[in-house]
């Protein structure tokens, strides 16, 4: 599913090969083709020779998968052979019938990766009967993205490419490859013809590589430059002129020795011609590209000038004015840039588009799974973010745990919302009358703080919705609404997930939401063992508690503080669990032998809290709480003994009951931290002795395997052990 669903809203677009400079090379806008374009628009794409943007090829059938120059789609001929650039990204989703690249862009020679789909440059997906990648000219995948196969169960030739030459040193990181075809069974032979050897008196036929070392495909080898010639490239139309790089502001080649011959442009395309800035008269489009400086701010183009570029929006810091962006210091004026459309942010790039966002008309959250950096990402895209004009909903976010990136947000205006409409109205929960809306994410277990800053966020018209985020705490939802909004339109327990009764919420019935915490005591410890004691749980009807769960862990030294782990999610892993039913009969009595586990543990105490007390180290009643008396039904107090500890070692422990759902009892045992107590030493690892004389003798040892505890000193016990004297005859 990574790219399914972002492909759902990409489908439909048109085709769009817009002429951005006159020049001699076709400048094109964004392509889309699809099973919905129609001939026309195939057409004036197939005479793009750069494409300033993305290359999207989905859901066709371009043949029957043989070798044909040119592709029939189900309108026309899908064929670019003039491309020889990309600015964004590539991507081909379920494209059937297609061998090899070449069969499509047989000149494509360079992919920028400017912005990327999903932090891939190059995507392949669903390419059933792809067999090579086969893009002889292509030298160079730029960007942070790389490329990414998935599912082309028939392609070869993967490890006769040599990667780095295409994806720079960091390709090995940069390359994803998924439901391929074992490449060791593949045969791969480069391009080559057969030879008749003779070895000794025998003659065998051989297979001749023409290929230096790499190849795409069996038709064509990967021609590699001279490493002196760095990104300029060298020769694209002759194999033998591998040492002869290209002009310093050509990238990944050449047809020639000037900077009118470049394949692509190191620095900025003027005029036909490569060169390292742009020339007076003429602003920096997109990063690559020379426009005259009239021409950036006409209606088709729709820019704004800053400096010597020419963007589409003014970054953080600036401010539109006229046909300018401007500094807001430079101005004195307080600076807030607006993005004017609904953000749908579903993927890294989607991120990007955010940055320095100080309003925007609408957000919608739903995330895909599995962006790296996630945290780190929101915290920077909506850093800015102040207000949005209509509505905010979060949705399907899966490895969304808090909402913290939004805290700077004072502002949702609903202005989606009609004035006409009636408070009553507004109130019987619509789609179209919601300005919050956070549903359906299933890890979110935080919100946010509305009121940094000493302002509480104003949702200005319409109504909130809280519904079915599993791990989401009912008090954690009311307290936000509560204490972080100020809702004009008022809200309902219904919009917080409650059910008319107010006997059920549609949130955190996955969570262990607490309400309340009770005691939790150590009150003894031996070597190998703690022995807890908590207050017996009174809930009216005593078949619903079923018993506890007692959570450990070890905390290693100069670890963090440690915190309560939710038992709902993975965290818990790192705990150890028992559970008991609610006894008060443990008791720490001397025992022979070394405690292992299972075992009572061995120690000078003794303490049993049925009434016994002699022997104890200090009075049980008052150390212990009231201790269960004979004929008590029920114990007042619960007593667990955790054996098995490691020596010297310190623990964290809480304790949660088990309760029935339907009592709806939020309820678990404070944090307690304490520390097993040392016990004897394992004996010293690698001892060894050497003589230094006749009344000398040399011991060496490590530190013994397991110390359990702090080993300030050694004590060595000599005894002399007689030797036997021998008398030798010597005879000569």
């Amino acid at each position: 599913m990574w790219l399914r669903l972002r492909l759902g809203c990409s489908l439909l677009l048109c085709c769009q090969a817009v002429l951005l400079a006159p020049t001699a090379s076709n400048v094109c806008g964004s392509v889309s083709i699809s099973v919905y374009t129609d001939s026309e628009q195939i057409g004036a794409a197939s005479n793009c020779t750069v494409i300033n943007g993305h290359l999207m090829i989905s859901l066709l059938n371009v043949g029957n998968g043989t070798e044909e120059p040119e592709i029939a789609g189900p309108k026309g001929r899908v064929y670019f052979p003039y491309l020889r650039e990309v600015s964004e990204y590539v991507l081909l989703y379920r494209v059937s019938g297609l061998t090899s690249l070449d069969q499509l862009f047989p000149k494509l020679s360079v992919v920028r990766g400017m912005k990327t789909l999903d932090e891939y440059s190059f995507v392949l997906f669903d390419v059933l009967h792809l067999t090579s990648i086969g893009l002889p000219w292509l030298r160079h995948i730029g960007g942070p993205g790389g490329l990414r196969v998935d599912n082309s169960p028939m392609l070869c030739y993967l490890n006769t490419v040599h990667w780095s030459r295409v994806l720079g040193p960091r390709y090995a990181s940069l390359m994803h490859f998924n439901h391929l075809q074992d490449q060791s069974q593949c045969s791969n032979p480069c391009p080559g013809e057969f030879t008749e050897v003779t070895i000794g008196s025998s003659v065998k036929r051989a297979y001749k590589s023409h290929c230096p070392g790499h190849c795409w495909n069996q038709d064509h080898c990967q021609s590699l430059c001279s490493e002196s010639c760095g990104e300029a490239g060298c020769r694209v139309d002759n194999a033998s002129l591998a040492n002869s790089c290209c002009h310093a502001n050509c990238l990944a080649g050449c047809d020639g020795p000037s900077d009118r011959n470049c394949v692509a442009c190191r620095y900025f395309r003027f005029n036909d011609r490569c060169v390292s800035a742009c020339p007076p008269g003429h602003l920096e489009l997109d990063g690559w590209l020379c426009v005259p400086s009239e021409q950036c701010t006409r209606a088709h183009m729709n820019r704004l000038r800053l400096g010597r570029r020419c963007v589409s929006d003014c970054p953080a810091g600036h401010m539109s004015t006229g046909d300018y962006c401007v500094s807001c210091v430079e101005v004195g004026q307080p600076c807030g840039k607006h993005c004017p459309r609904t953000m749908l942010i579903r993927s890294a790039e989607d991120l990007k588009e955010t940055r320095g966002c100080h309003s925007v008309d609408a957000l919608v959250i739903s995330l895909a799974d599995d962006i790296p950096d996630l945290a780190a990402r929101l915290l920077e895209a909506f850093s800015s973010l102040k207000e949005i004009r209509k509505y905010l909903t979060v949705t399907q976010s899966r490895d969304l745990t808090s909402l913290s990136f939004l805290s700077g947000l004072r502002l949702i205006g609903g202005e989606h919302i009609s004035n006409t409409t009636s408070l009553e109205n507004r109130h019987q929960s619509q789609s179209n009358n919601i300005s919050l809306r956070i549903e359906n994410t299933d890890f979110l277990q935080a919100l946010w703080n509305g009121t940094a800053g000493g302002h509480r966020l104003l949702v200005a018209r319409g109504g909130v919705l809280f519904h079915r985020n599993q791990r989401l705490c009912p008090r954690t939802v009311t307290q936000f609404v509560e204490n972080n909004l100020n809702v004009t339109d008022g809200f309902s327990p219904s919009d917080l997930g409650y059910n008319s009764a107010h006997e059920y919420n549609s949130n955190g019935n996955l969570a262990l939401c607490i309400e309340s915490t009770f005691n939790l005591t150590v009150v003894l410890s031996n070597a190998s063992a703690l022995l807890l004691h908590w207050p017996h749980l009174s809930i009216g009807d005593a078949r619903y508690l079923l018993g506890y769960h007692v959570y450990y862990r070890l905390v290693p030294p100069d670890s963090p503080p440690v915190s309560y782990a939710d038992p709902s999610t993975c965290e818990i892993r790192q705990w150890h669990t028992k559970f008991t039913q609610c006894v008060n009969e443990y008791s720490f009595e001397p025992a022979s032998g070394r405690t292992s586990e299972g075992s009572q543990p061995e120690g000078p105490y003794y303490c049993h809290l049925g009434g016994n007390c002699n022997k104890c180290v200090g009075d049980c009643a008052a150390a212990n709480g009231t201790a269960r008396l004979a004929g008590d039904r029920d114990p007042v107090q619960c007593t667990f003994l955790i054996g098995g500890l490691k020596p010297a070692s310190q623990y964290a422990v809480f304790v949660v009951p088990h309760i029935v759902r339907q009592m709806k009892v939020s309820v678990q045992s404070r944090l307690a931290v304490a520390s097993t107590k040392p016990d004897y030493p394992s004996p010293p690892d690698k001892l060894k002795g050497r003589p230094l004389g006749p009344d000398r003798i040399l011991l060496e040892w490590q530190p013994p395997l397991s110390p359990n505890g702090n080993v300030t000193h050694y004590l060595v016990w000599l005894n002399e052990i007689p030797v036997q004297q021998v008398c030798f005859a010597l005879f000569i």
